[in-house]
């Protein structure tokens, strides 16, 4: 056998053996190289392999999210971009998304579906007074997020369902729709979900860099003592031209908090 031939064979030998390892690679090694490159993730009971495997519970920063399952293409590596299928499962939060790693260090997600505790909105209202009920679903055809972890693309809907106040005061409000769209800015069209709402909600949700701000007008439909006393505590009182007594106008600004990495 000539030289070529053998180290060509030598080769072709080496990536069989790196293949069948990477491919009985145990889950456990992988979540534990995860945790060394960041600490805020923690990994409970992983079992199966590289390629297929899953974790009795997935933590971020402590917080238990639920139980996390992922599948990796073995193909897509040769392209440098690893894809593959995760699906989590908790109490309050639950997603199924199709996700890749791009080659400048991003993550692209599509066929993205996510269902959470709308309790998980209060940090961003701002309203301490007030902790929101019911659910939050989220539905994009794309999601990218920079290795930084900003949202970069997002192309889909949120809809905040049986939406509702609890603390101060107690009410159901109806239900909310964000549509958004990331062509050329990253920005979201709030509008009342369903027909007859207890408040007529209008506004718009905004993302630059990490700033984001949103501006919302809720417009009471009702003389419900309830819905009225929680609005009082929503923004300031709206005092345009044709807004019904009761009527707030909430401003939200802040930032993406992004934990370090080590």
């Amino acid at each position: 056998m000539s030289f070529p031939r053998k180290l060509l064979l030598a080769v072709a030998l080496i990536l069989l053996c790196l293949a069948v390892l990477a491919a009985t690679m145990p889950a456990r090694a992988v979540t534990a190289w995860l945790m060394q490159k960041n600490a805020e993730l923690s990994f409970e009971n992983p079992s199966g392999t590289l390629w297929r495997g899953q974790a009795q519970q997935l933590r971020i920063r402590g917080v238990a999210l639920g139980q996390l399952r992922w599948q990796i293409s073995p193909m897509s590596l040769l392209g440098l971009s690893p894809a593959g299928h995760i699906a989590l499962d908790g109490s309050q939060l639950t997603l199924d998304t199709d996700v890749q790693q791009l080659r400048d260090g991003s993550v692209k997600m599509s066929n993205f579906r996510a269902q959470m505790d709308a309790s998980w909105l209060k940090p961003a209202l701002g309203i301490p007074a007030l902790t929101p009920t019911g659910q939050l679903k989220a539905q994009f055809a794309l999601l990218e997020i920079t290795q930084a972890g900003l949202p970069r693309r997002v192309i889909g809907e949120l809809r905040w369902e049986d939406a509702g106040v609890r603390g101060l005061a107690q009410a159901d409000l109806g239900g909310l729709l964000i549509q958004i769209a990331s062509e050329p800015q990253l920005r979201g069209v709030i509008s009342t979900l369903g027909a007859n709402p207890p408040v007529q909600i209008d506004g718009f949700f905004a993302l630059t860099g990490s700033a984001y701000e949103a501006e919302v007008k809720l417009r009471p439909n009702t003389d419900n003592k309830n819905i009225l006393r929680a609005l009082s505590y929503i923004g300031a009182p709206d005092d345009s031209s044709g807004a019904p007594l009761g009527s707030r106008h909430l401003l939200i600004q802040g930032q993406i908090l992004l934990g370090a990495s080590r």
